[in-house]
């Protein structure tokens, strides 16, 4: 598989929150990246509060402009990942809460109790306890679907399809609760119960129902894990490793229509893998190790029977985000190359994102990998994994552009 990787470059959420910003993808030079640099594959994003500001339907003008950058992005010919993004709070029951009950959901959103409440997961982010068919998000999960599958001949936009729509984002990082109640009565922050797969196997299940009433279209993707490993677990985030372990046992059946998706951050910004150029810093499982294999190892062993042909033995996955920050690259414990050498910066973020393609491309290392994704054309300050400048210094390409537009291209 690895021997037809693709590309994929994701626009941020902001191109749907804020039509008519840098991640849109019909401002002016986001078409064009794709185009030179022979990237087929695009990354969107379904922002339920932004796109349902309430239980009536779809904003007219939000929806409208989604519509309009999916139609325009399978025009030029791109294939869509479309991934559900946070939940609105008049499904989720936290714009019902009095202040005294948003209080006592701190332990689930905070690290500890004397953490400021500004530090506190949104409330955006609380998953609702009901994800059913029949629920606000099963609906959600229904209207996009609908609009945008192949299967759905009567779909408001005919030319607005997607290929792959991904249930969530980063649920084991961003989403809360990530464990039940402490299990120490004097510490309402103390460890308990790992729960967020519970919530992601129903999901799971909902979304296949669904989709089945257009056909099986569009293919389905999911968990999209964070990749932070068991030794950083807590109330507010849970390893990747533990969340699949205990999510596959409840849904390895998945069949072809659901491709398991995986975030690769900390092996770009690494360099993990066989021949590892890291420096000697700590870190959780060591460099040489790769965790995207270990994943795909973990999917075999637990018998994920998922895309493209259910086969156990046999299964591929997506890692539908990751790149390098150059906050990551000067960073002393990292790559320790200052501020006063940006040039050396650029050409450390271009030589990770090219040693990170050679090893998801390698028959080893790469097995059963479909897509390999870079986090941003235009970068964000904050988040500084862009394979441009920033759109209002300029967009100006980095050579981690150039880089990028030297790989193969397959559809």
């Amino acid at each position: 598989m690895a021997a037809n990787l693709r590309r994929m470059v994701v626009l941020g959420p902001s191109g749907t929150i804020t039509p008519g910003s840098s991640h849109d993808y019909r401002v002016a030079g986001n078409r064009a990246f794709f185009a030179q640099t022979g990237t087929r594959w695009v990354r969107m994003w379904a922002d339920w509060p932004t796109l349902m500001p309430d239980a009536s339907g779809f904003d007219a003008a939000t929806i409208g402009s989604l519509d309009a950058q999916i139609a325009l992005a399978r025009r030029d010919g791109l294939r869509i990942v479309l991934t559900l993004y946070r939940f609105a709070t008049w499904a989720n029951g936290t714009d019902a809460m009095t202040p005294t009950q948003l209080d006592d959901t701190m332990p689930d959103r905070k690290a500890s109790a004397t953490s400021s409440p500004t530090s506190a997961k949104a409330l955006n982010m609380r998953y609702p306890d009901d994800v059913s068919p029949a629920s606000a998000w099963g609906d959600f999960v229904d209207r996009i679907a609908s609009r945008y599958s192949r299967g759905n001949a009567a779909r408001p936009a005919l030319d607005a399809t997607i290929d792959v729509l991904e249930i969530g984002n980063e649920p084991n990082l961003q989403w809360w609760p990530q464990q039940g109640p402490s299990t120490d009565p004097a510490n309402a922050y103390g460890a308990g119960p790992v729960v967020i797969h519970d919530v992601l196997a129903r999901m799971f299940a909902t979304a296949k129902t669904i989709v089945a009433r257009y056909g099986g279209e569009p293919l389905l993707g999911g968990p999209a894990l964070a990749d932070s490993t068991a030794a950083t677990n807590s109330r507010l985030r849970t390893g990747y490793d533990t969340t699949s372990d205990l999510l596959l046992p409840r849904v390895a059946g998945a069949g072809p229509g659901f491709v398991w998706t995986h975030h690769n951050y900390t092996d770009v910004t690494f360099d993990q893998g066989a021949g590892t150029t890291a420096p000697a810093v700590t870190n959780p499982a060591g460099h040489a190790r790769n965790f995207a294999a270990d994943m795909r190892e973990r999917l075999v062993r637990g018998g994920w029977a998922g895309w493209p042909a259910g086969d156990p033995a046999d299964p591929w996955l997506m890692l539908t985000e990751g790149g390098v920050t150059m906050q990551s690259i000067r960073s002393t414990a990292r790559w320790a190359i200052p501020d006063t050498d940006p040039a050396a910066q650029r050409a450390k973020q271009a030589e990770l994102v090219q040693r990170s393609w050679n090893r998801m491309a390698s028959a080893t290392e790469g097995a059963g990998i479909a897509v390999t994704s870079n986090y941003l054309w235009y970068t964000d300050p904050n988040f500084d994994s862009g394979l441009c400048d920033t759109f209002a210094g300029g967009g100006a390409t980095r050579p981690a552009y150039a880089a990028w537009g030297s790989l193969p291209s397959f559809a």
